[in-house]
């Protein structure tokens, strides 16, 4: 499993920041019913989780904002989603991935993923969460790096967003540097895990 590196988390408050809708990318999906499953079962992890919208990739850039990377016909090997999914995401060294917003609520903490190393040890893939309080308009940047040493699909571990007060947007960026990273079928744990 790869390993996983807090970098940076932030939290910003006051009446310069810029409403969320404002900051977000695309219209906020917004909280409600979810289809949940324990797709990190088969690793020990009874979490139920929902799918970030479009982050098996397999509609595509749908929901996706990218820079340098692309969608590719290779899935995680597990196809935890369906078996029919056959693509993912290809971040060479220097891309990014920016998800759509989605509302998530209260104990919605926990974002993991599949990921695909380049075997280089200098390489990192960095994941920034981005999160805006609806209600007193502050903002959270959690930042996390994952190495890029060992290859073939692995799962993420289960990475920890802080400063969730309520009903919140979230982003995720993806940013890759020294090599190669695939990413595929990105899940939220609408329940406290651990």
């Amino acid at each position: 499993m790869p390993r996983l590196i807090p970098l940076l988390a932030t939290a910003l408050a006051g009446a310069a920041l810029v409403a969320p809708a404002a900051q977000a990318f695309g219209t906020s999906v917004p909280c409600q019913t979810r289809t949940e499953r324990q797709v990190f079962a088969p690793w020990g992890d009874a979490g139920w989780y929902f799918q970030v919208p479009n982050a098996g990739f397999e509609s595509g850039t749908t929901d996706w904002s990218l820079s340098g990377s692309a969608i590719v016909t290779e899935n995680e090997p597990w196809k935890v989603r369906a078996s029919t999914d056959a693509r993912s995401l290809r971040l060479p060294a220097g891309s990014s991935a920016r998800s759509r917003t989605i509302c998530v609520r209260r104990g919605e903490d926990i974002v993991r993923f599949f990921v695909k190393r380049p075997n280089v040890s200098s390489a990192s893939l960095k994941l920034e969460i981005k999160v805006w309080n609806r209600v007193n308009l502050s903002e959270s940047v959690n930042t996390y790096a994952i190495g890029g040493a060992g290859s073939g699909w692995t799962q993420s571990p289960a990475i920890r967003v802080s400063d969730l007060g309520g009903d919140v947007d979230m982003e995720l960026v993806l940013t890759a540097t020294g090599g190669t990273f695939q990413v595929d079928d990105v899940y939220v744990d609408p329940y406290r895990s651990t």
